[in-house]
């Protein structure tokens, strides 16, 4: 099945930064423990949405390191143009309410994700709470947290590409010049405006 362009790009973000199926970093792990001793909830996830899954970098509270995409809540997030997706009772939304993650394990009532967007404006994921209890509201200190450490991801996410080009660059530097491949990389780029 062809996907749009839009997608295309979103995916081809995604990609740009290497971080899936990675090993956990303590950095990401803690802000997930953070969200959900801070909101109270037993589930917090970065999820990273990919063609046909969902990816966890980190997780508190589930024992899985991915679902299918075609069930994940986080999917309606990134499919959005707004900052927060928050369902109040998945089971009473009908988006929701036939998920198996709703009427099974982990048997999501409340989910708040916080869209991961990226300098370029794509969404690659989220960082989300959950709850197995319906919620009303989410606090205006939690979803400022949620903002706070979405920004760290993408701006950590974009440190390890610029690290990664980085160092390829310097492998293929020619001579005695270890920053030749960097300039090379840079006015390659400059050349393109």
């Amino acid at each position: 099945m062809a996907i749009g362009i839009k997608e295309q790009l979103r995916l081809a973000a995604l990609h740009s930064y290497h971080v899936l199926d990675t090993r956990p970093e303590p950095f990401f792990d803690d802000m997930v423990r953070d969200l959900a001793r801070v909101a109270r909830v037993p589930i917090s996830l970065i999820s990273l949405v990919d063609a046909d899954r969902q990816w966890f970098k980190a997780r508190t509270g589930l024992s899985a390191t991915e679902t299918e995409r075609r069930i994940s809540f986080c999917t309606f997030a990134v499919e959005r143009d707004e900052d927060f997706l928050i369902v109040p009772d998945a089971a009473r939304d009908p988006r929701f309410a036939d998920s198996p993650l709703v009427t099974g394990a982990p048997h999501i009532r409340f989910y708040a994700g916080r869209v991961l967007k990226t300098p370029l404006g794509q969404n690659i994921g989220t960082i989300n709470i959950i709850d197995t209890r319906p919620r009303q509201e989410l606090s205006e200190s939690i979803k400022d947290r949620m903002t706070a450490y979405s920004q760290q991801i993408i701006a950590t996410f974009d440190r390890h590409r610029a690290d990664r080009i980085f160092t390829e660059a310097r492998r293929t530097s020619q001579g005695n010049d270890p920053a030749g491949g960097a300039r090379q990389y840079i006015g390659g780029a400059r050349s393109l405006r």
